[in-house]
């Protein structure tokens, strides 16, 4: 059989499931509809709109396949970090119907590797679905990466529920029995450079599919780099790192809505539905911001907060349907810079993501303010002296990052309480003054003859 017609054959087997689907909930909605409850009326529909969306899923393979078939498939290169591949990978699952748990292994140090974001998630979403599909729902499925010689490979792992109906087996051909999406996958990698393989373990073994992904032929960041953010490049030099933002809701709907907001407005999305698998990620790339529900099962959303801001700088605003307004003024009261109220407008979150982000700093340009011996790099949040690092906590960052990004002025008490605390500029000037102190001394300066942070006795203080 030629490679058209066995093209045509796995159309003609994926077509025929969700077309069934369809016809038979359509027929029972024409017949009997006037005897089904709403909540039955509902999950006709509910089926109907799905196996639509699987066969516009459908389509889409389709046209991507035939650019394979045809040499022609485009796919746009760039170094990339493991760590958003594997995260696009998790967000499809919680996104999914499946009930598995995710198990993600991945090295710290990796290099960054060639790859069409999109197009590779795309891969890692269909290897970990087939994954789903096949697996026993009480075990747990595994993505993991590492690197062999040029190329990282990212391993999908389940533990078969018995037979499975659809093997993968070739390398080098469509795969009769392995499905239009893995087929796509394949292709999708091969065109990348790297290849696809699988691994059948006996009976009660782990069955594994593998791709290789090229790594990439820049520097990499330093294995302590925990923040996996690419630089985006301009004609003008390095811009800002893309800002970080953690998103955690237990709604997988609202989850993935809040995350197209987030990436649709240029920044690194990174969702969970699992308060403890939010605390990893706080731990593993540094999010900028943090959006939580208020009220979360097993767990208080100000809790959470506290745990999270005790492990990094990190900004947190709440997205909650919980509207009474002593819910509210608690969560502002505990730190969080706002709180929005479910349903919310896709345009209004997004705006106000940018006022958190823009308040933080976390939106400027990443070239680093440099006074004397004094450098801060706001892109990747680091203070040196002298090359030497200054550690600082969070309070002081803030602290120091508002004086710097408006060098040369004096900024009030005023305005000091109400960016940096957040608080009424009638509050208590006490504890600003104790920061203050702690960053001269750890800036070795000298309050009498300051080379860094000037006194305006009575009006506040000036960086420079």
């Amino acid at each position: 059989m030629n490679p058209n017609a066995d093209l045509l054959a796995l159309l003609s087997r994926e077509l025929r499931v969700p077309l069934s689907s369809i016809k038979g909930s359509t027929a029972i909605l024409l017949d009997s509809a006037d005897r089904l409850d709403p909540a039955e009326l509902r999950e006709f529909h509910a089926i109907i709109d799905a196996q639509a969306d699987r066969m516009n899923l459908l389509a889409s393979d389709l046209r991507v396949m035939a650019d394979i078939e045809s040499s022609s498939l485009s796919v746009n290169p760039e170094p990339t970090d493991v760590a958003l591949l594997l995260q696009d990978a998790r967000d499809s699952l919680i996104a999914g119907v499946f009930s598995n748990v995710l198990h993600v292994v991945r090295p710290s140090g990796l290099p960054w590797v060639m790859a069409d974001r999109p197009r590779i998630s795309r891969a890692l979403n269909v290897l970990l679905a087939n994954a789903a599909e096949h697996a026993r729902e009480d075990t747990p499925i595994s993505i993991e990466a590492a690197r062999h010689g040029d190329f990282v490979t990212v391993s999908v792992s389940h533990e078969p529920a018995g037979e499975e109906p659809r093997r993968f087996r070739s390398r080098t051909r469509l795969p009769g029995d392995g499905g239009l999406a893995l087929a796509v996958c394949q292709g999708i990698v091969e065109a990348h450079g790297g290849s696809l393989w699988t691994e059948t373990g006996a009976a009660g073994q782990p069955s594994t599919i593998s791709i290789s992904i090229p790594i990439a032929d820049e520097p990499w960041r330093d294995a302590s780099d925990r923040s996996p953010a690419p630089l985006t490049l301009s004609p003008d030099g390095p811009r800002r790192a893309a800002p970080r933002v953690l998103a955690l809701d237990d709604d997988p709907q609202t989850l993935m809505s809040v995350r197209d907001i987030i990436t649709g407005a240029g920044f690194d999305a990174f969702a969970t539905g699992d308060p403890d698998e939010a605390l990893r990620i706080v731990d593993d790339v540094r999010p900028h911001l943090a959006l939580l529900e208020l009220l979360l099962p097993g767990t208080d959303g100000i809790e959470l907060m506290d745990a999270i801001t005790r492990k990094a700088d990190v900004t947190v605003m709440f997205l909650s349907a919980y509207r009474r307004e002593d819910a509210i003024s608690r969560a502002l009261d505990a730190g969080a810079v706002d709180y929005v109220v479910k349903p919310f407008s896709p345009v209004e979150l997004a705006a106000r993501i940018r006022v958190a982000l823009r308040g933080r700093g976390a939106l400027e340009l990443a070239e680093p303010f440099r006074l004397k011996e004094l450098e801060i790099d706001y892109a990747e949040r680091r203070v040196s002296l002298a090359g030497e690092p200054v550690q600082l906590t969070s309070i002081e960052y803030r602290l120091l990052r508002e004086l710097a990004t408006n060098s040369g002025r004096v900024l009030t008490y005023d305005h000091l309480l109400r960016h940096v605390w957040g608080v009424a500029g009638d509050s208590d000037v006490r504890p600003m003054r104790t920061i203050i102190s702690n960053l001269r001394r750890k800036l070795q300066d000298n309050p009498d003859t300051p080379t860094y942070i000037t006194t305006q006795p009575r009006t506040g203080y000036r960086l420079g």
